[in-house]
């Protein structure tokens, strides 16, 4: 899981599973502000991109989710990274990458 304006009045999380992406409010049990399949696989690919009112995201390339901060372009805070699993006989998931850029740069397939 993802969640963005961590610290904020409205932190924004991306939960994925092996078939759907969701945006949430708050933590893993918040308000579902936008959910979408996924084709079935093993891995994704996330862009996430928080610029001004509105997260969005980019699943694999082609899934997008999207969703306005409740308190504006003044709502800020970190971001953090987090792993689940609903069952003890699943394998852990795994971030194999991250990047950060700086305000203003933001790759362009997210910003649509």
């Amino acid at each position: 899981m993802f969640t963005a304006r961590v610290g904020g009045r409205a932190p924004v999380a991306i939960r994925l599973s092996a078939h759907t992406a969701q945006l949430i409010r708050g933590r893993s049990g918040g308000r579902v502000l936008d959910e979408q399949p996924l084709s079935p696989g093993a891995a994704h690919h996330v862009l996430l991109t928080v610029r001004g009112s509105r997260i969005v995201a980019l699943v694999d390339g082609a899934v997008r989710l999207s969703a306005p901060s409740r308190h504006g372009a003044g709502d800020t805070g970190g971001i953090a990274l987090s792993i689940v699993r609903d069952r003890a006989d699943r394998r852990w998931p795994v971030f194999t990458g991250l990047r950060v850029t700086p305000r203003g740069n933001p790759p362009a397939s997210a910003e649509s």
